[in-house]
């Protein structure tokens, strides 16, 4: 019996030490564009790959401004709204104008899912503009 009870503590144990060693599994986030939104507006793999590149160069700029503290909270909105605008125009940039349109809307259906955000967390509706 404390045989049982130890090796089933043991393999817990080496369970939770391998999740802790995974790399990467931090608060990064979905991957963009996802393989939905790829299958969607029929993206080449071309596209994918600039779009792709460009989204981590401004992931790696929403990381630098979050981590400043400096800033405020009105200061943070007004800086991911710029950002939120800059992945539309990485959008625009690697699109059609067919393929734009359909993630406009593919972004305003996205919202329209997510449902109503909890009180105190800002607009609801971060969907593109045409």
């Amino acid at each position: 019996m404390k045989t049982k009870f130890f090796m089933t503590l043991v393999l817990v144990l080496m369970g939770m030490c391998s999740l802790q060693a995974q790399p990467g599994q931090g608060r990064r986030g979905p991957e963009f564009p996802s393989e939905r939104l790829i299958k969607e507006l029929k993206l080449t793999d071309a596209q994918v790959a600039n779009i792709k590149k460009d989204n981590e160069e401004l992931r790696a700029q929403m990381r630098a401004s979050r981590e400043n503290k400096e800033f405020s909270r009105e200061d943070m909105k007004a800086m991911m709204d710029k950002m939120r605008a800059a992945r539309d125009e990485i959008m625009k940039k690697n699109l059609t104008d067919e393929q734009y349109k359909a993630y406009v809307e593919f972004e305003k259906n996205n919202a329209k899912n997510r449902g109503p955000r909890p009180e105190g967390r800002g607009p609801q509706g971060n969907a593109p503009t045409e």
